[in-house]
């Protein structure tokens, strides 16, 4: 919590403040049922806010992990390629672990996207996923996790040898 724009540090602080205006609506207040109407007015609001917190931290995109937790693909060959690989917009493609092999059948396309295809139709794979230099594995790499729809979520994709 050294940053000082950190989430749980503006939380804090937040909540902090929350506290504060309760405990002064409070000694402000001498008539019981005024009290109890600003304890249940700032309840609310702090209700409200909490719930505002958690939504927005619910949207905040996080990385997806690599899956090699337990480091059996540490010797997998072409090992140190895998980890070195990024998309287009630097974005890390994870490691082997999260490839993989792709033999079936697909298309480049002139602005650099690729189309596969796959038993419920065809994917396309936008242009800055696709990945530029060699590739050493001797056939297509996809890197890809879980689904959305139907459609596998695509981290890059690395062209195989075209025959």
């Amino acid at each position: 919590m050294d940053d000082p724009d950190s989430p749980a540090r503006i939380l804090a602080a937040i909540l902090v403040t929350a506290i504060l205006l309760i405990v002064l609506i409070g000694e402000a207040m001498n008539d019981n049922t005024l009290r109890r109407r600003a304890y249940g007015c700032v309840a609310l609001i702090l209700i409200s806010l909490a719930g505002l917190i958690l939504a927005l931290w619910a949207l905040i995109p996080l990385p997806s992990p690599a899956r090699n937790l337990d480091h059996r693909y540490d010797t997998a060959p072409f090992h140190q390629w895998y980890e070195a690989q990024h998309n287009g917009l630097g974005a890390w493609c994870c490691n082997n672990s999260d490839a993989h092999e792709y033999d079936g059948t697909y298309a480049l396309h002139r602005d650099g996207s690729v189309s596969i295809e796959l038993a419920g139709g065809t994917v396309r794979i936008e242009a800055f996923k696709v990945l530029n230099g060699p590739n050493p594995t001797g056939h297509a790499v996809w890197w890809h996790l879980g689904s959305v729809n139907g459609v596998p979520v695509t981290y890059c994709f690395a062209p195989g040898p075209l025959s």
